[in-house]
């Protein structure tokens, strides 16, 4: 193939695959804010046997689920922790509220208030206690 033949193939092929990672429904610059800001944690288990000594750590819980409700009340994400009872949620700033509940077993979870700022991730710590 002449030289000049493949440059032009090459400059016509070269675009198409640089844009086949992006969706065209959601162009870079309109990148909305919730991919920059969010809620993240871990639901740990608060009790057992060596609880209180100097040298426990509290181990997770990931048997759990927890549910995003935003300021007046509707749900907007609903998040399963890893095995090592880590959660990421991807969410606009604004106020929220946790609710999780058990999957597994019968500990108490109570909800917690959270505020997202702009640009940043609100690190929440979520207990299961008792069972």
């Amino acid at each position: 193939m002449p030289l000049r033949v493949w440059l032009l193939v090459v400059a016509g092929v070269l675009p198409l695959a640089l844009g086949c990672g992006q969706s065209p429904s959601t162009p870079a610059h309109q990148e909305s804010s919730a991919a920059r800001s969010g809620v993240q944690g871990r639901v740990l288990f608060a009790g057992g046997p060596v609880a209180g000594t100097a040298s426990w750590t509290p181990p997770p819980y990931p048997s759990s689920e927890i549910k995003v409700t935003d300021a007046s009340g509707s749900l907007v994400a609903t998040v399963d922790p890893g095995h090592d009872g880590r959660f990421s949620i991807a969410l606009a700033p604004g106020r929220y509220t946790l609710h999780p509940r058990p999957t597994k077993g019968n500990p108490c979870m109570n909800p917690s208030k959270v505020t997202v700022r702009p640009g940043h991730f609100t690190h929440v710590i979520v207990w299961a206690q008792g069972m």
